[in-house]
């Protein structure tokens, strides 16, 4: 499965992470350092470190083609996807990110 991490969107987020509570943990720490999303970061970090989506869905055909060939793997493990410019789609379990796939057309 491709897992990787997202080029950041907007600049000047690490002390709102603070602020906000969620400076803890190995995701923190990510954000913290390379201020980049990863897997295993909550909705409200993204939010703070890339801004709304373009996009967001919980629909299955929606899931489905933003996932591209990646499909088969992720369908049973993610419950939303959340679009940003690029090509850039973060896919959910609940409230965690748990796959980041880049899909340039």
């Amino acid at each position: 499965m491709p897992t990787g991490f997202i080029p950041p969107i907007r600049s000047g987020s690490n002390s709102t992470l603070e602020r906000s509570g969620k400076a803890k943990g190995s995701a923190a720490g990510a954000f913290r350092f390379s201020r980049q999303a990863s897997v295993g970061m909550d909705k409200e970090q993204i939010l703070i470190l890339l801004g709304k989506p373009l996009q967001a869905s919980k629909d299955a055909a929606a899931l489905q083609k933003e996932a591209h060939r990646f499909w088969d793997e992720l369908k049973d493990a993610v419950t939303e996807v959340w679009v940003y410019p690029m090509g850039w789609n973060l896919f959910f379990k609940e409230d965690q990110v748990v796959e980041i796939v880049q899909y340039l057309k």
